[in-house]
């Protein structure tokens, strides 16, 4: 049947009527027409396959059958406002005989006559398929943003002009800024001045097609500096290069620990080599002294003698220091542990020192925390640790003149036993911080230390399962925390 006609000759130019009917029929589109009763007068056959209806069913059936009863009201609101004479657009969801669902979208015009609204005239087309894929394509990138959002990387995109156009909940911790206030700053100004040059340039690599990978330094909101790795890539749409995508890793933490393996590595190796040598030396040393001391006996030596052999016992004696030294270094003793009171431990220490501070008019400040609890560790090795950091501020004190203070202090943190000892001195330069703890590293003068002192003490805390870490500024004085784990004494078997 032919699809309603409004009775108007065909205008010059125009498609006659036979044509335009095989025009509609061949149409993908469903074409069709109702009228006031809301029966089909017309249609054509993409109608018939859309609603799953053979075509000599369809004509003078009623256009709502075929609509899911959900969506009755909201298509007969529409049905209304074209008989009133509107044009109107919407989607609605049809039932096919054989329980099929589809999704359509609906263009529906009125045909007037001598005035009136006689029918509608309408164009229907499937999309389930296509709101199918749009669904799953919103989701997916739903899903991609939620990944992207809780990654632990810093990830951002940037306009061609470098501009930041989205940024991740990482990024703004690691620069302390909200989304809202990043969202359209250049990149260049979250960059250190010293580092813009470069990340610059790694940027317009980016533009041209390149994917690098650099270091970048960066001072955190604490004001801190650290260490990430950058990756970029070009994102590119219809062929052409639109912005760039930066993935940033934090790897400060992780530098950090390989320098302390490496450290570590370093320390062992040496440690062997410094134990041999040192029992090479303390057999030749042992003879040189017992002569000496033979030698200053003997009651035929003028003063000039004896004061030769004193002297050549004394610099033995002082060469055997240095030898225990390294033999302690070389942790060839392991710890002779005992329950241990840790202010008790202090205390001791302090007083062996206490006269040489006074005199040297350097005030100490102690503060002890008196519920501190003990612990199973060697006494006499954790004096040896206290005495080297307080002679350490004792020196940075004296060096820095000024007000002279060292402070001493214990606390509990969790199962960690904390003992604090900071100076008021010059504090330690940055460039020297990351090698204070290895052997032979010293900023003291020539001639006044060995740089061993630290490095056996490190040696030592890390045998009790502690840490010995430093914190420093210059200008500001040093503070060196001990951290010792809080350890029972293992259960012994009953006899």
């Amino acid at each position: 049947m032919a699809l309603l006609s409004t009775r108007r000759e065909t205008p010059t130019g125009a498609l006659p009527a036979p044509h335009l009917r095989d025009l509609v029929a061949l149409a993908s589109d469903a074409i069709y027409a109702f009228d006031v009763q809301g029966l089909l007068l017309s249609a054509n056959p993409a109608t018939a396959e859309l609603l799953g209806v053979p075509m000599r069913e369809l004509i003078g059936r009623r256009t709502i059958g075929f609509i899911d009863p959900v969506d009755h009201a909201h298509v007969e609101r529409h049905i209304r406002a074209v008989f009133s004479g509107e044009q109107r657009r919407y989607e609605c969801t049809v039932l096919r005989p054989d329980g099929a669902r589809r999704l359509i979208s609906v263009a529906n015009s009125p045909v007037i006559e001598d005035g009136e609204v006689r029918a509608v005239l309408g164009v229907a087309r499937d999309v389930t398929e296509e709101r199918a894929q749009a669904a799953a394509l919103e989701r997916a990138e739903a899903r991609y943003a939620r990944l992207v959002d809780a990654a632990s990387d810093s990830i951002a995109t940037l306009d061609e002009e470098g501009n930041l156009t989205s940024v991740n909940r990482a990024l703004e911790a690691a620069v302390g800024k909200r989304r809202e206030e990043l969202i359209g700053t250049h990149f260049v100004e979250l960059l250190d001045p010293l580092e813009r040059t470069k990340m610059w340039h790694m940027f317009a690599a980016t533009l041209a097609g390149e994917r690098l990978r650099r270091e970048l330094h960066y001072t955190y909101p604490d004001g801190s500096v650290g260490i990430s790795t950058v990756l970029s890539a070009p994102i590119t749409e219809r062929g052409r290069v639109t912005g760039v995508l930066a993935i940033m890793r934090d790897v400060t933490e992780e530098r950090h620990l390989v320098e302390q393996v490496v450290r570590r590595e370093k320390l062992a190796e040496l440690g062997e080599l410094v134990g041999g040598v040192a029992h090479e030396i303390n057999t030749p040393l042992t003879g040189i002294l017992a002569f000496a001391q033979l030698l200053r006996a003997q009651a035929a030596l003028d003063d000039n003698g004896k004061q030769a052999a004193d002297t050549i016992v004394t610099e033995a004696k002082r060469a055997a220091r240095i030898v225990g030294k390294l033999l302690t270094f070389a942790r060839q003793t392991p710890p002779e542990r005992l329950p241990t009171d840790i202010n008790q431990v202090l205390q001791d220490t302090i007083e062996l020192r206490r006269f040489a501070l006074r005199t040297s008019g350097i005030l100490l400040d102690i503060e002890l925390d008196p519920k501190l609890p003990g612990t199973w560790a060697d006494p006499s090795q954790l004096q040896q640790v206290f005495l080297n950091l307080l002679a350490n501020a004792e020196q940075a004190v004296i060096d820095a003149g000024g007000d002279r203070r060292i402070t001493v202090r214990t606390r509990r943190e969790g199962d960690l036993l904390v003992v604090a000892i900071g100076d008021s001195g010059r504090g330690i330069a940055p460039e020297h911080l990351p090698y204070i703890f290895n052997p032979f590293y010293t900023t003291k003068p020539r001639g006044i230390g060995t740089g061993l002192g630290l490095s056996i003490s490190d040696g030592i805390i890390r045998e009790h399962g502690g840490n010995l870490r430093v914190r420093s500024e210059p200008g500001q004085g040093a503070l060196f925390e001990v951290l010792l784990p809080r350890l029972s004494p293992p259960a012994t078997d009953p006899v």
